[in-house]
């Protein structure tokens, strides 16, 4: 996919620029962290490349909002960069609340579905989410109408017709 070899080549850049640290890896996503150019994070593909904050860790609040990212890259394929990448970086220039962007609240509540399905005991408590454990929604914030135990997602709708991943919890 273009948004793979463009992630490799930015990870790579990076790296011979001396903007990493490390590189870690979790569920499919590479992961770098160190300088990255005085930027907090992106994701190109399997590529996550972020600051010295993230960790490859579903329990680290940056890593979960960008592994939201890599779940968009993994469903958009090519359209990607056209339907997630472009209009969230354009998103950063604007005057609006980007944490409350749809591509930024779809990336979030893909990752939240997707640890608490697959990382087992993920999030079960608010105690768990003041003990650093789960997801954080202080930094990664949910759409204010969903219940967090249960959501009801709503699917953000991508240009050329896209289908939603989940019309309910669970389903595809």
């Amino acid at each position: 996919m273009p948004q793979t070899i463009v992630g490799l080549g930015f990870a790579n850049i990076s790296n011979y620029a001396g903007q990493v640290d490390k590189v870690d890896y979790w569920g499919g996503a590479t992961v770098t962290s160190g300088k990255n150019w005085g930027e907090t994070a992106v994701t190109l593909g399997s590529y996550i490349v972020g600051n010295r904050t993230i960790a490859a860790d579903p329990n680290n609040p940056l890593f979960q909002h960008e592994y939201g990212h890599y779940l968009q890259s993994q469903s958009e394929g090519w359209g990607y960069l056209f339907t997630v990448g472009i209009p969230s970086l354009l998103d950063t220039f604007s005057d609006s609340d980007h944490d409350f962007h749809p591509v930024e609240q779809d990336a979030n509540m893909r990752a939240y579905m997707y640890f608490n399905e697959s990382v087992p005991g993920f999030y079960k408590s608010k105690q768990d989410m003041y003990e650093k454990y789960g997801w954080d929604f202080y930094q990664n914030p949910l759409e204010r109408r969903w219940n967090y135990i249960e959501p009801k997602y709503r699917y953000y709708p991508y240009p050329y017709g896209r289908q939603g991943l989940y019309t309910k919890r669970g389903s595809r």
